[in-house]
């Protein structure tokens, strides 16, 4: 099977920026990059404004625990954490105003101290630093501090007085003694104190300064410690120069040597002097750089070329990992470290010359292979061609191989060739063997085999005897040869892949690159002692083969590079690998957490320019790109150089991860505790870990509480970036990590709240919740009313239609079938023919007038019942058309009064009706009752009522005094039908005037008041 490690990319709220994010930090780096150049076994680095450095003048230098080198400066405090500098303002309530930091100084305890210009001490406390106090003033510049076995702080000004703050507290006190004025302050390895002055050395004991031995008379120019309790000391002498002492606990001083020449002139003075760990001792002077010393106590000009060989030396700092730093009064801030790899350029540089091979030797050398200039040995730092004949000259060497009798085996483009005791010879193989060789091994039996671009061989008794390879072609040479176990071997098959084979050529392992694509393009294999085969290849990274599976790293998983040319593994089990990006070191461990997903990345430690290759990418393939020495040196082929290191000779310590701000919208905020607005949409987290040496070691992991799932890959990356968090409480922390140390404990959560816009609050929320859940039930109520609304409506209507339906048939018997039998009589009388001629023409006149009223009333049925009369026009014609024709029979006369377009409004059936027949009765009483000559009608509509008046000229009578003989029901009958109308009968009547009577009922639903008929037109009968 083949395992494929290669993961997606996780997407998220911070992932849609990510190529945009990496193209930013691209772009800040080829800004910041520092000006590097080499000095001897030094790398020295340079950082200046343009690189983050407010101010080109450095003060004070120091180290605190987290790994950080904190900076001095004329405008504030810096941090720098390998790639920025960050100013701490020393006046958080007023970040502008700039402090002149004079002096630095790390306790043993952790604190971190801070002198400034104007006298003022602070201190710097807490995880990451974070806590800064004022602890007063001693009213002057400050030049040096110091602290002793009571925790007692000592604090020189630059008026040479001593003041000293109790850890209790109460301020600073001057120390009171006339003869001690001293100069400065050092702390030597064991943690004594000593001051120096022109009236000797002191040594701080129990709180009192009491005076050492000094070396001679003379007076201390400077004083440094130095390994071991070792303290050194510069005394100054007229046209001699000065001299270096070197002392034990300040006593048994002995002469150590000159300074440098330069000293020896007035216009120059020394200014700091300081001892490595590796004993060299660094030497600042006022105008004339720095200078070192080497194993002979020569002094060597350090950046000779540079502003740095001629400047004024301010400071200097030994970090925690043995480089110097450089503080320089307007020339910036400067590194000198020691070359983690130590590189070896070819004597003669030719043009496009090449080192394609390197192979370590018995007795201790290097045995170097070129493209164009043959075979060197290096031994001790110096080239030795070795002597060829003229059929190897210009020959490009492909490997080399040294046997277990210290012959020197070569392979070119042009065959094979053996050096024995300085002597090369090609050997002659059997015929069809071409050259090219390119693989060479010998196995424990000490068979020597040798690989093409055809052919397979090995070598036993002088005898070169061909093993057959089925998968050989011409078209896919062998490109490496190792040990496969048994007397078998593996080989690399150009574009084929890799193959297991016995002496016989049998086929024992065959993986084809059709199939198993990544050992397509094999550069080296290597075999560890668990039997496991590792494969670097050209473009697929890191593959590994054991117990028949296959599994993968790549650029994906955290690897470097995935173009792997050369593979090896040293004694702490880490593998090596050469590549285009210099050299890549993993441990066999860290790649195993990966396949396993147990890590999420790999932490792998690089080699590149910043630690001494001479070149970014390395040369050479297969066996011969990278070696061992016999003292466990690394060799390996780089460009035009062949480079060394020890693997195990760094020691670093843990990094810390420090989250130090986050920045909203372009606004910083700092602090454990954050509370932000619902309105903020960009965010920025930013963190870091001290790195001096080299930053790209370290790798980052991030996650925001509340939005990511699991640790986010940030790789290099500081900062972390989320847009438009909802509101809710989150915790930010940040982890770092680092090759064979793993990852380190994430950083101290930073707590943000966003608060929720005033719609977005709980309780806003809730009582919103209850509204809708209001809104829904009373939805639900008004549905369900309306529902049981129009139901009661339906029945309504269902129950008028029965009335109308009861009452039809109401009048059906009551009226019409009364006068149905009342002609049915009369006609059965007129049968029976015992009437007289004059009796029959009577009764046949009353069958005609019962028929005439039995038409009548069947027409008013028919008006009542028809649904196109239900308007008020339509009411308004029928009553004028029914008064005519009732009149019409009598000798009264009448007066109609219609106003002109009466409103087409409704008018149920029901209600027409009713008004009917109070209307009816009305006129029936009037044509009775009243012995009127004249009636009159009046029909109108006002403010959405309809009135109807009918006036006559009769006797009258008086409504609220009838007769006690009056048992008519009449009035009582239009008033009942007008109010199941909705609306009211008024009577008006006089004894002597006549009487008039007013139906008005609502047309638009609403009844309203009484008013006088206003301006209708007559109608004249």
């Amino acid at each position: 099977m083949f395992s494929m490690l290669n993961s997606k990319p996780r997407l998220g709220c911070h992932s849609i920026s990510a190529w945009l994010v990496a193209g930013m930090f691209l772009v800040t780096l080829a800004a910041n990059a520092v000006t590097q150049v080499r000095e001897g076994g030094f790398l020295v680095e340079s950082w200046q404004r343009e690189h983050g450095l407010p101010d080109t003048t450095v003060s004070a230098l120091a180290q605190t625990v987290d790994g950080f080198l904190w900076v001095g400066t004329p405008k504030g405090l810096v941090r720098f954490d390998g790639v920025r500098f960050k100013v701490i303002p020393l006046h958080p309530e007023k970040p502008e105003t700039k402090e002149n930091v004079t002096a630095l100084f790390k306790e043993r305890g952790g604190r971190l101290w801070i002198g400034t210009e104007s006298g003022d001490v602070f201190q710097l406390t807490g995880e990451g630093y974070a806590s800064l106090t004022h602890a007063g003033s001693v009213g002057s510049r400050v030049t040096s501090f110091a602290s002793d076995e009571l925790g007692t702080l000592w604090v020189l000004a630059q008026n040479n007085s001593i003041q000293f703050l109790k850890t209790s507290g109460g301020g600073f006190q001057e120390y009171e003694d006339a003869d001690f004025r001293p100069t400065g302050f050092t702390t030597d390895s064991q943690g004594v104190v000593w001051g120096w002055s022109m009236g000797g050395l002191y040594q701080l004991r129990g709180g009192q300064w009491q005076k050492a031995e000094s070396p001679g008379e003379r007076r201390f120019e400077l004083l440094a410690s130095g390994l071991d309790g070792r303290l050194y000391a510069v005394r100054g002498q007229q046209r001699v120069g000065w001299s270096i002492y070197q002392m034990e606990s300040g006593t048994n001083a002995t002469f150590w040597g000159n300074g440098p020449a330069v000293l020896g002139s007035p216009r120059f003075r020394s200014s700091a002097l300081m001892e490595d760990h590796s004993g060299t001792l660094w030497l600042g002077t006022l105008g004339g750089g720095v200078y070192f010393s080497d194993a002979d106590r020569n002094w060597q000009l350090l950046g000779g070329a540079t502003a740095l060989g001629h400047g004024n030396i301010n400071c200097f700092l030994i970090d925690r990992e043995g480089s110097v730093w450089i503080g320089t009064q307007s020339g910036g801030l400067h590194c000198a470290r020691r070359k983690q790899v130590s590189d070896f350029s070819l004597p003669d540089r030719k043009y496009s010359q090449l080192v394609t091979a390197v192979c370590s030797s018995s007795d201790g050398g290097i045995w170097v292979g070129t493209d164009v200039s043959g075979v060197f040995r290096l031994n001790q730092g110096a080239f030795t061609p070795m002597s060829a004949g003229s059929d190897f000259t210009n020959n490009p060497v492909t490997v080399l191989w040294e046997d277990d009798d210290a012959n020197l085996w070569t392979g070119s483009r042009d065959g094979l060739w053996r050096t024995t005791k300085g002597v090369m010879q090609k050997i002659v193989f059997p015929r069809g063997f071409f050259g090219n060789v390119r693989a060479i091994f010998e196995d424990e039996q000490k068979r020597l085999w040798v690989g093409n671009r055809s052919r397979l061989y090995y070598r036993t008794n002088d005898n070169w005897v061909e093993v057959v390879v089925k998968s050989v072609t011409e078209t896919n040479p062998i490109r490496t040869i190792i040990d496969g176990g048994g007397g078998s071997v593996w080989v690399a098959l150009q574009n084929v892949g890799i193959v297991r084979v016995g002496l016989d050529g049998g086929l024992k392992e065959a993986y084809d690159a059709e199939t198993e694509h990544a050992v397509a393009d094999v550069r080296a294999l290597y075999r560890d002692h668990e039997g496991a085969l590792w494969i670097a290849t050209g473009g697929a990274g890191l593959v590994r083969l054991a117990k028949g599976r296959f599994t993968q790293w790549t650029t994906h998983e955290g690897l470097i590079s995935d173009e792997i040319s050369g593979l090896s593994e040293d004694a702490s089990g880490v593998i090596w690998m050469t590549s285009d990006d210099g050299i890549i070191g993993c441990s066999k461990a860290e790649l195993e957490n990966v396949a396993a997903g147990k890590q999420q990345r790999l932490l792998c430690r690089q080699l590149g320019v910043d630690d001494g290759l001479e070149d970014a990418a390395c040369s050479g393939s297969g066996q011969s790109a990278i070696t061992h020495s016999a003292d466990g040196q690394l060799w390996f082929c780089n460009m035009r150089a062949v480079c060394s290191f020890a693997p195990t000779a760094r020691t670093t310590f843990p990094p810390l991860a420090v989250t130090d701000e986050i920045q909203v919208d372009g606004v910083t905020y700092s602090g454990s505790e954050i509370r932000l607005p619902a309105s903020a949409r960009r965010f920025e987290f930013h963190f870091t870990s001290a790195e001096l040496g080299n930053p790209k070691r370290l790798f980052f992991r991030y996650r925001l509480d509340g939005i990511d799932k699991d640790w986010v890959d940030g790789g290099n990356e500081r900062v972390a970036y989320y847009s438009q968090l909802p509101a809710g409480r989150y915790q930010f922390r940040a982890m770092v990590g680092r090759s064979q140390q793993g990852w380190q404990t994430p950083t101290a959560p930073i707590k943000v709240e966003i608060t929720p816009f005033w719609w977005q609050r709980l309780s806003v929320r809730i009582a919103g919740v209850m509204g809708l859940i209001a809104l829904i039930a009373g939805g639900v109520w008004f549905k369900e009313r309306a529902k049981l609304r129009r139901w009661r409506e339906r029945i309504d209507a269902q129950q008028v239609l029965e009335n109308e339906r009861r009452r039809i048939a109401r009048d059906l018997h009551d009226d019409l079938g009364a006068q149905l039998t009342e002609i049915v009589l009369v006609g059965e009388l007129a049968k029976r023919g015992e009437q007289t001629v004059t009796e029959l023409k009577n009764q046949m006149g009353d069958m005609t007038r019962m028929t005439r009223r039995l038409v009548s009333a069947m027409q008013e049925v028919v008006w009542t019942v028809n649904p196109r009369n239900d308007s008020v026009p339509k009411l308004a014609t029928y009553l004028c058309e029914y008064i005519e024709r009732f009149l019409s029979a009598t000798e009264i006369s009448h007066r109609l009064e219609l106003q002109d377009e009466l409103p087409e409004k409704p008018l149920p059936a029901q209600v027409r009706h009713d008004v009917f027949l109070a209307f009816k009765e009305a006129v029936n009483n009037a044509v009775k009752h009243s012995g009127a000559k004249k009636i009159q009608l009046a029909i109108c509509a006002e403010n959405g009522s309809l009135k109807i008046a009918l006036e006559d000229d009769g006797r009258g009578f008086d409504p609220e005094n009838l007769p006690a003989n009056y048992s008519g029901n009449g009035l009582q009958n239009m008033r009942s039908r007008l109010e199941a109308a909705g609306g009211q009968a008024h009577v008006i009547s006089q004894i002597g005037r006549g009487t008039t009577v007013i139906f008005e009922f609502s047309i638009s639903g609403d009844l309203v008041a009484h008013n006088r008929l206003s301006n209708p037109r007559p109608r004249q009968a």
